[in-house]
């Protein structure tokens, strides 16, 4: 007998995780509401929509969410490109120092020298 190996990849974002879970309890939700109700049946179906209802927000909320880490860490990289370009690129004011400073013992140190 051979088995089939099962990739247990995980999804590719947070938002598609949500939505199979949700999908998943909400195709379990769906034939106690509508097909079995005990009880009020309005309440369980205002229950199952507003369910669904706040997964969908919430999957939206998500979508922005990526959208604007996105774009902060594009924001980001270009300072930080800007930052380190070589002084030609930039204004004279801003030259007063080397460009390519790394760190804050190589800040020190220049400044250290320079007050000598």
């Amino acid at each position: 007998m051979t088995s089939s190996a099962v990739s247990c990849s995980s999804p590719s974002s947070p938002r598609s995780l949500v939505l199979v879970l949700a999908s998943g309890l909400a195709a379990f939700m769906y034939p106690l509401v509508f097909l079995h109700p005990v009880g009020n049946k309005w309440t369980l179906r205002v229950t199952f929509f507003g369910f669904c209802g706040l997964t969908l927000l919430f999957v939206g909320y998500l979508l922005e969410r990526q959208r604007t880490v996105g774009q902060l860490k594009q924001q980001i990289l270009a300072e930080l490109e800007r930052a380190t370009s070589p002084c030609s690129n930039r204004p004279a004011w801003t030259c007063c120092t080397p460009c390519r400073i790394k760190t804050i013992s190589g800040i020190a140190l220049r400044w250290n020298t320079a007050a000598r």
